[in-house]
């Protein structure tokens, strides 16, 4: 199955007080480990939502800052559904280091069903205004649009 992936890698840490995609767990920090994660998973491009502020040229992914600023993690979601080129986006936050590749796997097995999760666009886009909790979600295309509808 080819899809996409993308890291959320751009908050504030306000709580944190520090970047979280820097810290490191057993010698790798998270955002490395999510970027190997989605890489054993499978996915074919993998991005960086990230601070607009912060060199991540090490890691070797397209980073794409957000064009919304304040959004939150939707804006970083927006970003890679306008860039990925395969039709299933992998979403995945930073910060969290204990995620299994079997897990994602699973995971992206049970989203090949055509209608998804949602049986729409719109009805996706209002749900994804509270907060999307599937983190494997299907980009709008033209053909997938009209194949998705009642």
């Amino acid at each position: 199955m080819n899809f996409s992936a993308v890291i959320l890698a751009g908050g504030k840490s306000l709580r944190m007080g520090c970047d979280k995609a820097w810290l490191e767990i057993e010698g790798q920090t998270l955002l490395a480990r999510q970027i190997a994660l989605a890489r054993e998973t499978g996915a074919a491009e993998i991005f960086i939502a990230g601070r607009s502020d912060t060199d991540y040229s090490s890691f070797g992914c397209r980073v794409l800052p957000d064009k919304f600023f304040d959004a939150g993690p939707l804006a970083g979601i927006e970003r890679a559904l306008a860039a990925a080129n395969e039709t299933l986006l992998l979403v995945l936050a930073v910060d969290l280091p204990q995620m299994k590749a079997e897990s994602l796997i699973r995971l992206a097995q049970a989203v090949r069903k055509p209608a998804g999760p949602f049986r729409d666009w719109q009805t996706a886009s209002n749900r994804s205004r509270r907060f999307i909790r599937n983190p494997l979600m299907r980009r709008p295309r033209p053909d997938l649009h009209a194949a998705l509808s009642p």
